[in-house]
Formats: C-alpha cells, sequence, structure tokens
C-alpha cells in the first residue's frame, strides 16, 4: 500500500454586499477635561448628521472610548488626546456610503473614518470552497492513482487552508462560524452630491480554500 500527497484548490471571486464605516473623532488639548468635552461635543455633532440623514442611532455601534496623557517626540509637546470611534455597519451601495461621507465635508472637523468591506454569507461560501477543494483533491488523486495502476482506498491525513487560516477536516463539523452577520442598517438619502462616484462598485473580495491529503493507495 502507498501514500500520495495531492493539492486540491478551490476559489472564487464574489463582489461585497456589506460594508462596516469606522469613525474616528479625535481631541488634543492642554487639560483633560477640554479633551474630553470637545470630543464629545465633536460626537453629538456627527450624531445628530447621522441621524438627520436616516440612520437608527441604536443600531450604531461605538467600538472604542478612551483618554490618554501624550507626547509628541518630535517637538516634546504633551497634550491629553480623546478618542471615540463609532462603527457603522451598511450596505456595500457606494450611493449610500457616499452620503454618510458627506456628513464629514459639513463642518464637523477632528474626525477620520475607514471602510472595510465584507460578504453577509462568507461562512457558508467558505465551506462550500472547502467541499470543491475535497473534491479537486481527489479528482487529481484518482488520476495519479490510474495512471500508475493503482486506486484510491482511503484517506490517511488531510487539512484545510482558507486564505491563512488552517483547519483540521475531521474539526470541520466543530468550526465555529468565524464571519459574523452582522446587522446592515439602510441608508436613506435624498439625492447625492456625488451622482458619478456613486456608480462605483467595491472591489471584488476573492475567495480561496486549499486542502493538503494523503491519499492511501492500493494496486490490488
Amino acid at each position: 500500500m502507498g501514500k500520495v500527497l495531492v493539492l486540491g484548490k478551490a476559489e472564487k471571486k464574489i463582489a461585497p454586499d456589506s460594508c462596516d464605516i469606522t469613525i474616528t473623532i479625535e481631541s488634543r488639548k492642554n487639560t483633560s477635561a477640554a479633551a474630553l468635552k470637545e470630543a464629545s461635543v465633536l460626537c453629538e455633532q456627527l450624531l445628530s448628521k447621522i441621524q438627520h440623514i436616516g440612520l437608527d442611532l441604536k443600531k450604531i455601534d461605538i467600538s472604542h472610548d478612551s483618554l490618554s496623557f501624550e507626547s509628541d517626540y518630535r517637538s516634546d509637546k504633551k497634550y491629553y488626546q480623546a478618542l471615540k470611534r463609532i462603527l457603522i455597519h451598511t450596505s456595500s451601495d457606494t450611493s449610500s456610503i457616499n452620503t454618510i461621507k458627506s456628513i464629514m465635508e459639513e463642518g464637523v472637523n477632528g474626525i477620520s473614518y475607514h471602510l472595510r468591506y465584507s460578504i453577509a454569507d462568507e461562512a457558508d461560501i467558505r465551506k462550500q470552497l472547502m467541499k470543491e477543494a475535497i473534491m479537486d483533491s481527489r479528482r487529481k488523486a484518482d488520476f495519479l492513482a490510474e495512471s500508475t495502476g493503482n486506486r484510491i482506498i482511503g484517506v490517511d491525513s488531510a487539512n484545510l487552508t482558507e486564505n491563512e487560516d488552517v483547519y483540521d477536516v475531521s474539526k470541520d463539523d466543530e468550526m465555529e462560524d468565524w464571519c459574523e452577520h452582522e446587522r446592515v442598517v439602510p441608508c436613506c438619502a435624498a439625492g447625492s452630491a456625488y451622482p458619478l462616484s456613486d456608480n462605483l462598485k467595491p472591489e471584488e473580495i476573492e475567495l480561496e480554500a486549499q486542502v493538503r491529503i494523503v491519499w492511501l493507495l492500493s494496486s490490488d
């Protein structure tokens, strides 16, 4: 009885359907009270504008709220820094995202943002890609076996790789659904200031699964 190691692979590009918008509010002042007050005022102004464009504030998370004493090593300037971050879960529709971003042009200074696109049913897609990768490995193993006068009789060992994460095949049924299905907040807005860029679409996300299986061979 012999063995053969065969790599199976499956991949798919999918357009994202969800987007996380992280908005950071920052204030730097000489006193802790002044920094906290300015950050709180900026946050209230921002939330007011978010509410005005039709988003439900109860469905928006605060992901960070801190006050720290900092020192700029280049100028030796010392100050208190107040940081607040809010997280908005919305669709990947560019028009909706542009509407949310537009509030930063309306006099609310001291804020920055970061976008992260995602796929709502990513976990289900990855599991399907795992199955396709296993089948790809089996097809290759059958071809190798037949070419050498053997046949596949079983599996000696295997592991799966999803992008950079490795899983044991035997534990697949117990694998946690690590891709959260996050709340998606609809964005209602009348018109857009950027009608051309509203037609742009986010780049597709490439998902990949690889499986390395050691197949058992028999010449019987």
